[in-house]
């Protein structure tokens, strides 16, 4: 798919999906990378995937200046489930992108799952994550979606190929 057609397809999917936003002054962000590594984490804290377009190369961003590491380039996209402290709080659901600006909370979204890619629209934005992963990998994506998302949005799970 050319890069015209796609973004012909993600404003259909924008416009049928957050129609109020089809007639602002509103620019959507589209966000596509390959992910080199995926990160999943459970504790006692929360839960939390993370696709990352590069890998974490802890040595290489030891040697970086802070300045290079805040204007890194690395596109990334977090998830992020937050148990409360105590019985008076309730979970907070968390999208964080690399476009810093756009973090937010995470409710009335659409997440595709296929099995070589991860799609997000949020707040009007389209995020599109491919990957390649064994079906074990796979299941732990897909168990941590759920997790995650426990029904605060649309959750659409593909278990055939794209």
């Amino acid at each position: 798919m050319n890069m015209a057609s796609f973004e012909k397809l993600l404003n259909n999917v924008i416009t049928a999906n957050y129609p109020l936003y089809s007639n602002l002054n509103y620019t959507p962000i589209f966000m596509k990378f390959n992910s080199k590594e995926i990160q999943i984490d459970n504790d006692e804290f929360g839960y939390t995937l993370t696709f990352s377009e590069d890998e974490n190369d802890y040595e290489s961003k030891m040697n970086k200046s802070a300045k290079e590491l805040m204007h890194s380039t690395q596109k990334y996209i977090l998830l992020q489930r937050t148990y409360p402290e105590d019985d008076f709080e309730k979970d907070y659901y968390y999208f964080e992108p690399s476009d810093f600006d756009k973090a937010c909370e995470l409710k009335d979204f659409v997440i595709n799952l296929y099995r070589t890619s991860f799609e997000l629209t949020l707040n009007g934005d389209f995020y599109q994550v491919e990957f390649k992963v064994d079906g074990h990998k796979f299941e732990q994506i897909k168990q941590s979606l759920e997790k995650i998302t426990n029904g605060t949005g649309t959750l659409t799970i593909h278990n055939v190929a794209d």
